[in-house]
């Protein structure tokens, strides 16, 4: 028997969209890709845009927007009707947040597993782990012979023993991304660490939109300040703070009317402040 200890639900949406398969490709896409010069790239950019599109123009992750009202009512519809027979699922599954306000799962197989007859779900995280078994938030003692930790990670760590000096007495800690909601221009250059890049840096992380872009981005910038540096004899450089202060003044005017701000949760993309330091 399985029992899933959810401290908080999820958006589930199905995995049927235009352009993605519901499985594996076929062998035919697969001869495709390989035989067709510039159909990987075409088929690459066809889903870059897809997503795109549901962040600009669309807005499904406006705050309040008539479009997010609308793809939260489909998804709902989803739940809904995976569910339809077991009420007592629907109360502890269907989010009461909005669309995006955490990450959106995609999968067909997650919520008809749950009506299996070998599968419990209870509604509460997990309080204490015993020989014997663990204990719910809310109490319950769930006997248990094998545990699966599924718990999430630590974003925006750099590894909790790492301490990178900077000039005028600052630092930055392995945690400082999350802890202190470190600014860094384009998420790569920090003010008073010369010759420091981040890669994934603070809000790089993507919602709605494949990462690799992101990284790609990034590396294209730092190579241009390096060659830059290089060709022109200059030994050190850093990003000023009012730059920094610019683009994040920006960035959260952008973030108040966002759902990943003001959807009505806690998420991994915010600390414990409340405040957005993992995604753009």
């Amino acid at each position: 028997h399985l029992t899933i200890l959810q401290r908080t639900p999820n958006w589930i949406s199905s995995r049927a969209a235009p352009l993605l398969p519901s499985g594996k490709y076929s062998d035919a896409a697969k001869w495709v890709f390989g035989s067709v010069p510039g159909m990987e790239r075409l088929y690459r950019s066809s889903l870059y845009c897809m997503f795109e599109a549901t962040f600009w123009p669309i807005g499904v992750f406006d705050k309040g927007g008539m479009l997010k009202s609308v793809a939260e009512r489909r998804v709902r519809g989803e739940m809904l009707h995976a569910l339809s027979d077991r009420k007592d699922l629907i109360e502890k599954v269907v989010p009461n947040f909005g669309l995006g306000c955490k990450r959106v799962c995609r999968t067909d197989d997650y919520l008809p597993a749950l009506k299996r007859s070998n599968v419990s779900l209870i509604a509460a995280g997990l309080a204490q782990v015993r020989p014997d078994g663990v204990v719910a938030s809310s109490g319950e003692f769930v006997p248990a012979d094998v545990i699966i930790y599924a718990t999430g990670f630590e974003v925006g760590s750099l590894g909790r023993d790492t301490w990178i000096q900077g000039k005028n007495q600052h630092h930055i800690t392995g945690t400082s991304a999350a802890d202190e909601a470190l600014e860094a221009y384009l998420g790569a250059a920090i003010p008073d660490f010369p010759n420091l890049f981040m890669l994934l840096g603070p809000n790089t992380g993507l919602g709605h939109n494949s990462v690799v872009l992101m990284i790609e981005s990034q590396v294209e910038y730092v190579v241009r300040m390096l060659t830059e540096a290089l060709d022109n004899g200059i030994d050190t450089f850093e990003v000023n703070k009012e730059v920094v202060d610019g683009y994040y003044k920006w960035l959260w005017k952008e973030f108040d009317h966002r759902v990943w701000q003001h959807g009505g949760c806690q998420s991994w993309y915010q600390n414990e402040d409340g405040k957005v330091f993992a995604l753009w």
